[in-house]
């Protein structure tokens, strides 16, 4: 409430100024009253007489005295109306609050308004206000203690931070010194180790030299007493000795060939490579022919110029419908460099051969016995081989060794499997193999090597050492959409089909749409997105989807894999929501005009991942379903 005034208010209470006549024949005197009404009943006047506003009643009895006016209209209101103890006792401390943050001398002026104001005595209420002024000095006092009291705790924490932190120092410095020392030792003990290993292995190779030169019907008995003698797994053993015999058939010329002495025309190449193939194997699907044909060639300049190593992928539907992709496997062996096919191969031995002779790995029944997932030596080997400069670390005799499994490989397995992760399928060059019919004629394939065969890697051979620093340089253009992995499973394809013109630039690319169209499945997360680009386009309400619609649109066709989510029947409105929330997208309440509230989907929620994860504009989807409803 103001503390004073004695005109009306734009606040204050609702009155009106009238100017009382003097009587006649006295001295005039200007007397200035506000009628104070309830309503329309007139429950008083204010009468400011000599700067003194009464409070007279309407039959004219002056009840009460005050300095303010607000104060005298607020005494008639009052006057007579019931007011609870715990108001009357809140008003008080507000007043007393007041009273006391004002100077000595307003304290003085208003005191007696206040007094009257509750019914009080003014030294009462003096005392209060003193009271409540000792009360406000005695907490600031305490507060300043307080503060102080902080201020030297703060400078003790301060200083008992600097000492932790010089103890620390000192502590980090001696364990630099102990970590130092150690890392001395260990620098020792495994100099002296590597020392003891290259001893046992010189030991180790001058054995299987010797065991070489035996007759081969005494050779694995020898391996085993050698085995006996030096304490060596014979496995290890017979792995070692399989590269060996490995390095002495490529020293006979049997694995790495002599390059074709003359520059060869690689498209012409390519195309006798292409029909060879077809003489002994039916490929019905020509990109995946294709594929083969110019990943027969990449092998050749991997060891060279590759970054990445897309293994070629061959499936047939069935174990029983002779689609000959073991066939090929095996034909393949015979085209490529240093071509081996491996089976039950693990452990250090395995990544100690390919590290050594950096075959072309041919492996074959893929899905058999679980292969990939009982020797997950595999998948780590599909898994840092795809690119160059992964290797893959394992303990010999206590040593760390780091194998460099950088090399071309070839799968065949059954489609469907199952038995390579999403990750591995999506790194590989995948076609699929049909049974042979029996109108379709074919000549016998050997399973040995000839002079042709021989001729093409020759051949092949020549054109790596001609072309492999122009294929280094190359930036072949890429088919729409063909970005990140499928670029870099690709672009050496590309570049070879380039370099050798005629037709294989347009087949090539044919191919790799087809094939990554046909045998790529998006992830759980793409698909879910591209749904709701459908979603979007159908929905009811422009750029709103509701969960429980989404839900019935997922699960509507019976044939796909929202209806079997995980194997554990349809997929929920929580199922989705989880896949949606790694891609910062979450439902929340939905306004339809003209229809009540209900959670869903805005689209503008979406508007990052469909650009970055589909390649779609929200603006472009809001166009289309326009122009559909027209």
């Amino acid at each position: 409430m103001n503390d004073g005034g004695t005109g009306n208010d734009n606040d204050g209470p609702k009155v009106s100024r009238a100017h009382v006549e003097p009587h006649p024949g006295t001295t005039p005197e200007r007397t200035v009253t506000w009628p104070v009404k309830d309503g329309d009943a007139l429950i008083g006047t204010v009468r400011l007489s000599k700067g003194v506003h009464e409070c007279v009643l309407p039959d004219g009895t002056v009840v009460e005295t005050f300095r303010s006016l607000n104060f005298a209209v607020e005494f008639l209101h009052q006057r007579g109306r019931p007011i609870s103890p715990e108001e009357q006792a809140s008003r008080l401390k507000t007043d007393v609050d007041e009273l006391s943050r004002k100077s000595p001398t307003d304290r003085l002026f208003w005191l007696v308004d206040y007094a009257k104001r509750h019914d009080l005595a003014e030294a009462t209420l003096q005392e209060m206000i003193e009271a409540e002024i000792e009360a406000a000095e005695k907490q600031k006092r305490e507060e300043q203690a307080e503060e102080r009291r902080h201020e030297q705790r703060q400078a003790k924490q301060d200083e008992k931070k600097v000492r932790q932190e010089r103890a620390k120092v000192k502590e980090e410095r001696a364990e630099a010194d102990r970590q130092d020392r150690q890392a001395r030792r260990d620098a020792r003990d495994q100099e002296q180790a590597e020392r003891r290993d290259r001893q046992r292995q010189r030991e180790i190779d001058r054995q299987l030299a010797i065991i070489l030169k035996q007759p081969t019907v005494e050779q694995d008995s020898r391996l085993m007493e050698a085995a006996s003698r030096l304490g060596e797994d014979v496995n290890d053993l017979r792995a070692q000795f399989a590269e060996l015999l490995d390095i002495e058939r490529e020293r006979r010329g049997i694995g790495d060939v002599v390059p074709w002495p003359d520059p060869v025309n690689l498209n012409a190449l390519l195309n006798d490579i292409h029909r060879h193939r077809g003489r002994f194997i039916v490929i019905h699907d020509e990109h995946g022919a294709v594929a083969t044909t110019l990943w027969t060639a990449l092998s050749w300049v991997h060891d060279k110029v590759a970054t990445h190593s897309p293994p070629l992928l061959i499936t047939s539907p069935d174990e029983e419908g002779n689609a000959a992709k073991t066939l090929l496997c095996s034909y393949l062996v015979y085209q490529t460099p240093r071509g081996k096919i491996v089976g039950e191969l693990s452990g250090a031995s395995f990544f100690h051969m390919i590290d050594r002779i950096h075959p072309t790995l041919a492996i074959d029944n893929a899905e058999t016995e679980n292969l990939f997932k009982r020797k997950k030596d595999l998948i780590e080997l599909l898994n840092n081989s795809w690119t160059r400069g992964v290797p893959v670390p394992r303990q010999v005799h206590g040593v760390t060794v780091e194998y460099d499994v950088f090399c071309p490989k070839i799968v065949g397995a059954i489609v469907g499997s199952n038995f390579l992760p999403p990750n591995a399928m999506g790194r590989s060059i995948h076609f699929g193999m049909l049974p042979k019919l029996p109108s379709e004629a074919i000549e016998e394939f050997g399973y040995a090597d000839n002079d042709e065969l021989l001729a093409f890697r020759r051949k092949l051979a020549r054109f790596a050492v001609d072309h492999a620093e122009a294929l280094r340089a190359a930036g072949p253009a890429m088919p729409e959409g063909f970005d990140n992995r499928l670029q870099q499973n690709w672009r050496l394809l590309f570049a070879i089909a380039d370099l050798a013109g005629g037709n294989w630039p347009k087949r090539i690319r044919a191919a790799a749409v087809k094939l990554t169209k046909q045998f790529y499945e998006p992830s759980i997360g793409r698909q879910c997105l591209a749904m709701f680009v459908e979603l979007f386009l159908a929905s009811e309400y422009e750029g709103m989807v509701t969960s429980a619609w989404a839900q019935e649109q997922f699960t509507a066709d019976p044939t796909s894999a929202w209806v079997n989510y995980r194997g554990r029947g349809p997929i929920t409105q929580w199922g989705i929501k989880n896949i949606l929330e790694p891609y910062g997208i979450r439902p929340g309440m939905l306004h339809p005009r003209r229809h009540p509230a209900v959670r869903g989907y805005r689209i503008e929620h979406f508007e990052t991942a469909f650009r970055y994860f589909l390649h779609v504009e929200v603006k472009d989807v809001l166009r289309q379903r326009r122009e559909r409803k027209k």
